[in-house]
């Protein structure tokens, strides 16, 4: 989970969240990630900061659109 008093970006915390989620095989190759509405009521946050962890994903090649 998140957490908004560390010192760490919103957005980065959340990247690793689905890094993680990939690693561990909770996101399987293939299949969809959940939507920006979702992540954003899930870590009550905006869906440009969700959009931001997404991004840096698709820079890095973990996640496809």
């Amino acid at each position: 989970m998140i957490d908004k008093n560390k010192p760490i970006p919103l957005y980065y915390q959340i990247k690793e969240y689905i890094e993680e989620q990939i690693k561990n095989g909770e996101l399987k190759p293939g299949s969809k990630l959940p939507t920006e509405d979702y992540y954003s009521k899930y870590f009550d946050v905006s869906r440009i900061t969700i959009r931001k962890a997404m991004n840096q994903l698709l820079k890095e090649k973990k996640i496809v659109r």
